[in-house]
């Protein structure tokens, strides 16, 4: 790859996720971050944001359920089982709990307790040892955009509407990313982040895309349609 500046080649180490070899323009993939505020409530509109957080677990589990249809027409039903972990998480009692629960204590915006929730779970998990924790971290994240962007009211994108082959670049790839791809134009994948073992890998090794991850600064160092 060339550096940016110095346009020089580089060599960078990273962990073979799916096997391959794969040349091609790059495409830089980057996902906006949600912007999650904290504004106070009134009492009287409690039950509204209650019902809120009720619509958009629904509408969550609905994403997720369509994903895993998509998920076993393209790689079978045992690696689609994946998205099952998607769905204990949407179900976890203690997110449920424990966000009705705060709504009701410090009336505030339901999507900033979720978020909060989420980030805490997320950390927790990342801070574990072992690829398990990792990849249970990765999934949580997935799910939280997933919830956070129902509750404003946004359509989580897939923007990989390519009409030419490229290589993709990301720092991260969600599982829910990796189904969404257009295989007919990627014809391999790199990224900062990952590991051999994480769904996003698993997913990626049975669609057969050529997929190196932990990278840690790959995005740095292409610009978008570099060889």
């Amino acid at each position: 790859m060339a550096e940016k500046s110095q346009q020089h080649e580089v060599g960078l180490r990273g962990v073979p996720a799916s096997p391959g070899i794969a040349i091609g323009p790059v495409y830089l993939f980057t996902r906006d971050h949600l912007k999650v505020e904290s504004r106070p409530i009134r009492d009287k509109d409690v039950d509204a944001e209650i019902e809120r957080f009720k619509k958009a677990l629904e509408d969550t589990r609905e994403d997720i359920l369509k994903t895993r249809a998509l998920a076993v027409k393209q790689t079978g039903d045992i690696v689609a089982r994946i998205f099952d972990s998607h769905l204990l998480i949407l179900e976890d009692v203690m997110l449920v709990d424990e966000t009705l629960e705060r709504l009701k204590t410090e009336k505030i915006n339901v999507d900033a307790i979720v978020y909060d929730i989420m980030r805490g779970t997320y950390r927790s998990l990342k801070a574990q040892k072992g690829e398990y924790f990792s990849q249970r971290a990765d999934d949580v994240q997935d799910v939280a955009r997933r919830i956070i962007s129902n509750l404003q009211g946004l359509k989580d994108e897939y923007p990989f509407n390519l009409d030419k082959p490229v290589v993709l670049i990301a720092s991260a790839l969600t599982p829910s990313d990796v189904i969404h791809l257009d295989r007919r134009h990627i014809l391999g994948i790199a990224t900062n982040l990952g590991g051999a073992t994480s769904h996003t890998a698993i997913l990626t090794r049975s669609i057969e895309v050529p997929a190196v991850t932990g990278l840690k600064n790959i995005t740095d160092l292409v610009c978008p349609g570099q060889m």
